[in-house]
């Protein structure tokens, strides 16, 4: 595994532990544990995931995918019949909606009728400071590129949400940029032109929380490792005892472990749906 989220010198800088007390290598690993962890606390990805599942209907117009938040929808099958998804309605709850004029008009209560979605889900935020807007209409397909009125802040392999007035909303992955141009991998829909680009990023209170419970776990190993320091010599009939810097390195974890109360109770783990 590799840090995905934050940094080392991040959580130095939270922490205060200096690598001649941590090694960059253990807290490397200290993090890459503290990112699992919470992601898996969270149950949801802190990354844009692709998921395909299968489901047995339930004679409702309405159905939920197992992973959320639903970020985009990129395909759905009800019995081998591909319904448009111009006909559908869904949200980041992960709730589908089939709507009139589908293809469908239920997801069938039969064992031998299967669901397939295919689907992208995430934990993110927009970016406030990187948005943009298309300045013509946009077309579904691959390899699509969005003509902007800028691409300042925009990055290959950005996520990024297009939602635009006729209520077409969908999630895409930047494969490119240049001049006035933002190239996707994928569009579902079409766009009209005037379509608001934004950025997604990691919520950045998740990283914050990250760094302060990466902070905790370094400060815990300092403290564990220091029963074998020095705290006194001897020199003739001199003594000196300089003790260890524990009070302090305890104030330090009272107070992150403070903050991270704090915040937690502002982050909730995302519902599992059962289907």
């Amino acid at each position: 595994m590799a840090v995905r989220f934050i940094t080392v010198a991040q959580v130095r800088a939270y922490s205060g532990v200096t690598d001649t007390l941590v090694s960059d290598a253990d807290l490397t690993e200290i993090i890459e544990d503290i990112e699992y962890q919470i992601e898996k606390f969270l149950n949801s990805n802190l990354v844009p995931a692709t998921t395909i599942e299968s489901q047995t209907g339930n004679g409702k117009t309405t159905t939920f995918t197992s992973r959320a938040p639903l970020l985009a929808l990129l395909s759905l099958t009800v019995n081998d019949t591909v319904i448009g998804l111009d006909t559908t309605d869904w949200d980041v709850s992960g709730r589908i909606k089939l709507l009139s004029g589908s293809d469908r008009a239920i997801f069938p209560r039969d064992k031998t009728n299967k669901v397939w979605i295919k689907y992208i889900h995430g934990r993110l935020e927009w970016d406030k400071l990187v948005a943009t807007d298309t300045t013509s209409d946009s077309v579904a397909g691959t390899s699509i590129a969005l003509a902007v009125s800028s691409e300042t802040g925009f990055s290959t392999n950005d996520y990024v949400e297009i939602s635009s007035f006729d209520g077409n909303k969908e999630v895409a992955k930047v494969t490119g940029t240049s001049s006035n141009t933002i190239t996707v991998d994928n569009l579902t829909l079409t766009h009209l032109s005037g379509a608001t680009v934004r950025r997604y990023q990691i919520d950045s209170t998740i990283t914050r929380f990250m760094k302060i419970w990466a902070s905790i776990a370094a400060i815990s190993r300092v403290v564990g490792e220091s029963f074998d320091e020095i705290t006194g010599y001897t020199m003739g009939e001199f003594q000196v005892q300089k003790g260890e810097p524990y009070t302090q390195w305890r104030e330090a974890i009272v107070r992150l472990e403070q903050q991270a109360r704090e915040i937690q109770q502002r982050l909730r783990p995302t519902p599992g749906i059962l289907v």
